[in-house]
């Protein structure tokens, strides 16, 4: 994942398209990364937009997969 446009991150191809983003459920959204780990975030949201530029099973089954791993990471529940 990159942090990059709008200030959330991003799950890219090698040439840049994003698959799929990640964002913080507080508004607006964004991750202020000066701050962080000071910060609690009571959730996130992981999103995609179709159609893409790979499969559209193949973004959610790595996206699913992305989340399962930060969840165990994060000890968090998904």
């Amino acid at each position: 994942l990159r942090f990059g446009k709008y200030a959330i991150f991003h799950r890219q191809l090698g040439d840049g398209r994003p698959l799929y983003s990640i964002a913080s459920l507080l508004e607006p959204g964004s991750f202020d990364l000066d701050r962080m780990e000071s910060l609690l975030f009571p959730g996130i949201s992981m999103f995609a937009v179709f159609p893409g530029p790979i499969d559209a099973h193949e973004v959610f089954d790595e996206m699913l997969a992305s989340a399962r791993r930060l969840a165990e990471r994060l000890d968090c529940a998904l």
